[in-house]
């Protein structure tokens, strides 16, 4: 595919995503070690321009803090280029049952994004902790001052 043609594929998903915000979600699951206390877990789901977002620290979701608030455009174009980046390709995703179990430090962001009355979704999985750069943008613009962005930040 020549730059032009994916430049205009990339705007053409932008826009699809854009109108049919409603429902789009990532997941994320940071395990820094073999310590269930340990693991944290970031979500965040843009309904229309409603956000709704959570973040727990445990496998027991101990101390869950959430969040519910309308969209700033650069929270909502953050949204866009992080599921963007998934359909793409830009972020390496696959079905999570095709992926293989790893040992902490490792983390995995599950993503579903509505398109063209249709669902997609996938699994980003990899050892270590460091997201790619648009997640990092997106935990940190959506939910500052969070365990998750501190995360991100790392």
């Amino acid at each position: 595919m020549g730059a032009r043609a994916a430049r205009i594929a990339l705007a053409l998903l932008t826009t699809s995503l854009a109108a049919g915000a409603a429902g789009n979600t990532i997941l994320l699951q940071m395990f820094p070690s073999t310590d269930p206390d340990a693991v944290l877990y970031c979500a965040m789901s843009f309904d229309g321009r409603k956000v709704s977002a959570i973040a727990a620290k445990g496998m027991g979701l101990m101390q869950p803090r959430p969040y519910h608030w309308w969209a700033n455009s650069r929270e909502d174009q953050a949204m866009i280029d992080s599921l963007a980046g998934f359909l793409t390709g830009q972020i390496p995703s696959q079905n999570p049952q095709d992926l293989p179990l790893l040992q902490p430090p490792y983390l995995t962001v599950d993503w579903f994004a509505k398109l063209n009355g249709g669902l997609a979704s996938g699994r980003y999985q990899q050892q270590g902790t460091t997201l790619p750069p648009a997640l990092r943008h997106l935990f940190t613009t959506v939910m500052p001052g969070s365990a998750c962005a501190a995360l991100a930040q790392s």
